[in-house]
């Protein structure tokens, strides 16, 4: 690519899937696009076989900016985001969701992060949650070697709809969101995109609206999305491990993921499965033996601490409260 053709590029293309949104909501999430205080950018949206009001709203849509796809038939989200990507002609990649909202200065400070950062593959934001739940989400992450431990225990962040991605780290190395993943198609692209090298980091900053509603696929179909992240998750234990057991892969995902301990065998069993995922990772040398340790044992403390302890503790205090009924009845 010579020099010229360099910089005709898009510096941005914004990938929208949209599957049914109600127009009041999705035109909160278009309008925050399209009135960023960043003006270099392209609009893709892909409507993925969506109800005729939502097609038409898409259709009527007129700024020159927006290329919109349209599908013959539902295909999923993972495939339209698969399309979109295809299609952008940006040197950055940002990623939107259709029931959530930009802030104004979203693309311009992702952006300029990006350019003078070179080492960061994809920039993430702080987000702001609201609808049914509120909150906020913090993910910052500087450590590519750890960014991997941690991808292989549990989702690592940041939140998908942030995603603001270097398209020539996707091109080099043949990057895109696995089609085998109906959900959670997320944490597999994160996977194969730390695998490159490169650095994923989060702004400290809130520059996105998440909405929660009931039909949100995290809310609607969870179960599903919980097979495809042990998916992800056994992938990677397949690297350092000869053989995983679908049991194996449950038990990691439900001490890891949810970090939920039922019961003291669970504890023993969580304590087991930490030492055997360090010793294969000792035999293979995957990641860092120091860097692995030491994460497995700080995150085997959170999750006894946070799962298993508070029952030992509620236990015993029950225990102790009955003995001392029983003294208090022997007295009277």
């Amino acid at each position: 690519m010579n020099r010229k053709e360099a910089t005709a590029l898009i510096a941005v293309s914004v990938v929208m899937p949209v599957f049914n949104t109600p127009v009041s909501i999705l035109k909160e999430a278009v309008d925050s696009i399209l009135y960023q205080s960043f003006h270099d950018l392209e609009f893709i949206i892909i409507d993925d076989g969506s109800n005729r009001e939502t097609a038409a709203y898409l259709k009527a849509l007129s700024d020159p900016r927006i290329n919109l796809f349209c599908c013959e038939e539902h295909v999923g989200i993972t495939k339209a985001l698969n399309i979109g990507f295809q299609a952008a002609k940006g040197r950055y990649i940002a990623r939107m969701d259709a029931d959530d909202i930009s802030h104004k200065e979203r693309l311009k400070k992702q952006y300029e992060y990006m350019e003078s950062h070179l080492d960061v593959v994809l920039c993430g934001c702080a987000i702001e949650e609201f609808g049914t739940k509120s909150g906020q989400h913090f993910t910052r992450i500087n450590d590519p070697e750890e960014y991997r431990i941690k991808a292989l225990f549990y989702y690592p962040g940041p939140c998908h709809p942030t995603f603001f991605i270097r398209r020539e780290a996707l091109i080099r190395y043949h990057i895109s969101y696995n089609e085998e993943l109906i959900y959670a198609q997320d944490y597999g692209f994160l996977v194969d995109i730390s695998r490159c090298g490169g650095i994923i980091y989060s702004l400290p900053e809130v520059l996105l609206k998440r909405r929660h509603h009931a039909k949100r696929i995290t809310s609607q179909y969870s179960e599903t999305q919980k097979r495809c992240s042990m998916m992800t998750q056994e992938k990677q234990l397949c690297e350092i491990l000869s053989n995983v057991t679908e049991e194996e892969t449950e038990l990691h995902y439900r001490f890891f993921s949810n970090k939920q301990l039922r019961d003291l065998t669970d504890f023993y069993k969580c304590f087991r499965w930490c030492i055997k995922l360090s010793k294969a990772n000792h035999r293979t040398g995957k990641y860092s033996k120091l860097k692995f340790d030491l994460f497995v044992f700080k995150l085997f403390l959170l999750v006894t601490g946070q799962s298993f302890l508070p029952k030992v503790a509620a236990s015993f205090l029950s225990w102790r409260n009955e003995i001392l009924n029983r003294r208090n009845r022997k007295v009277q």
